[in-house]
């Protein structure tokens, strides 16, 4: 109404104004319909709104349930790693324990791979670093697998390996994401999103590396909860593998040098209780390990379950030092682990430490680093290392702070590697032609007993055959009046035939 009586008055003081023009019907529909479809959209662009709002919360509280977290732009990882048994292990046995473990990891991996597929289907990857393998058809078979059993960190070339190939399949498409994991989802997880952190030039340094990734090196403690001194130690050797090339990767791998382990040197003993009257002793043995192959032992013994209390010897609280002759060639990737031993069932790992022997110089603190180069011309050398520097006594009470490691090393000759191999292609040969004659000898034996059960046979057929009887000689002679066919002669032609025969099949048999 307002309009119209501003209108009126307009009229009435000035008469130029055109008074409106009354609305027909159909301009009245029309403009009902045009505001009933902006009050529709309207309502349709609310609802979609607060409708992916609601997806989009749903799929991040479901990333949260799952522990999917994106410490890095387009890579995923799985923050607690894969679901475990009520002591923390990923059992490896086949156990009831291990096969309900198995499929609490195969639904929660299912439960991922549902959420790769709403946001991702068909542009994910899947890189499996734990030790654990699984059904990949879960993750649509887009799943590259690296196992390391047993070492705190994947080999040096490995890591070279998984760098490279995450860093292609992000270039081949901007869409293109990862999903990183490991059995704890702390040791090889970071390691890897750290390497691939300076591997790419996101990260000057490993420390700046560890700075994007939300973890501050200068809390050891906070470290020490993420990795090992043995895979910091690796981080160390990755980047100095990387700085000595111009690109910063690699084309080519790095060749081993050969080394020679001589001996092991403990500098004082931990609280094992070896003996019930002494709690500063242990009963231990040392293994080397080569490419995750144990390789030798100190009792001289490839296999733990060899190893007896007798073959070793108890050290205790009067002992200064624990001394351990190793001679042992080495090259690539090395792990020696220290295991004390309690039981004839029970083994325990005391301490272990990895390395590459091209970077043998290099410790886990950048201020101790050290390229083998620079040392190699001082054959033979000394490693030493503290208890912050051995995984599983870094953090442990049973060492004392004082506790170090000295490890001898020195050059591995050709000569010695050539008397080895001489020696046990000797004994290798050796026990070949015995084992040949053995089986050349039980051949024989057999073969003369079967000559001898035929021949027995062969004779009593004859002795009943020839005989002085006189009813044998009448039943011959009258077969061979009638013309009968007799048996004896023609089978074995008389008694020269038949000895004949016995020749014959001897023959026959020595041949086979």
């Amino acid at each position: 109404r307002a309009p119209n009586a501003d209108a009126a008055a307009g009229s009435s003081t000035d008469p130029t104004v055109t008074a409106a023009q009354p609305q027909t019907g159909i301009q009245k529909a029309v403009e009902d319909i045009q505001y009933a479809k902006e009050s529709v959209s309207s309502m349709f662009r609310g609802l979609y709104s607060r409708l992916s709002s609601s997806i989009n919360g749903e799929e991040d509280g479901e990333m949260k349930r799952l522990h999917i977290k994106t410490p890095v732009s387009r890579v995923m990882i799985l923050e607690k790693g894969l679901p475990q048994s009520s002591k923390g292990l990923l059992l490896a046995i086949n156990t009831p324990t291990r096969r309900k473990n198995t499929k609490q990891q195969e639904k929660y991996l299912r439960e991922v791979a549902g959420v790769l597929d709403r946001r991702h289907k068909g542009r994910y990857m899947v890189w499996n670093l734990s030790d654990v393998s699984y059904d990949t058809k879960i993750f649509e078979d887009q799943v590259i697998q690296f196992q390391s059993p047993g070492l705190p960190s994947p080999p040096l070339q490995s890591i070279h390996q998984i760098c490279k190939s995450i860093d292609s399949w992000l270039n081949a498409d901007p869409q293109n994401v990862v999903l990183l994991h490991c059995g704890s989802g702390k040791g090889r997880t970071h390691l890897i999103l750290a390497s691939l952190l300076y591997y790419t030039k996101q990260a000057e340094s490993m420390a700046s590396a560890f700075k994007t990734l939300g973890i501050d090196c200068s809390e050891k403690n906070i470290l020490n909860t993420v990795l090992v001194p043995t895979q910091r130690r690796y981080l160390r050797i990755f980047q100095e593998y990387l700085d000595g090339s111009a690109t910063g990767k690699l084309s080519t791998p790095i060749v081993p040098l050969r080394l020679m382990i001589r001996k092991l040197t403990c500098h004082g003993i931990p609280f094992y209780h070896a003996k019930m009257s002494d709690p500063q002793s242990c009963r231990p043995y040392v293994q080397v390990f080569q490419e995750s192959k144990l390789i030798q032992t100190s009792v001289g013994s490839k296999k733990k379950n060899e190893v007896t209390a007798e073959d070793l010897k108890v050290y205790d609280s009067k002992n200064q030092v624990m001394e351990f002759i190793l001679n042992q060639n080495v090259k690539g990737d090395i792990l020696i682990r220290m295991r004390h031993f309690q039981s004839i069932h029970k083994r325990i790992t005391m301490f272990r430490c990895g390395f590459y022997t091209s970077f043998i110089g290099i410790s886990m603190h950048e201020e101790n680093s050290d390229r083998f180069g620079e040392l190699k011309l001082r054959l033979p050398f000394k490693v030493d290392l503290e208890k912050s520097e051995l995984d599983i006594a870094s953090t442990s009470d049973k060492f004392s702070e004082d506790f170090k490691v000295e490890i001898l090393f020195g050059e591995a000759t050709e000569d010695d590697c050539d008397d080895r191999k001489q020696i046990d292609s000797k004994i290798l040969d050796t026990n070949t032609t015995n084992e040949k004659m053995k089986i050349e000898n039980e051949d024989q034996a057999s073969k003369e007993e079967d000559i001898e059960a035929l021949e027995s046979r062969l004779h009593q057929v004859l002795d009943s055959i020839d005989t002085s009887d006189d009813e044998y000689s009448s039943t011959r002679h009258t077969s061979k009046k009638h013309n009968s066919t007799a048996v004896g002669d023609d089978f074995l032609g008389g008694d020269d035939d038949g000895e004949k025969l016995i020749a014959a099949l001897r023959a026959e048999l020595e041949e086979d």
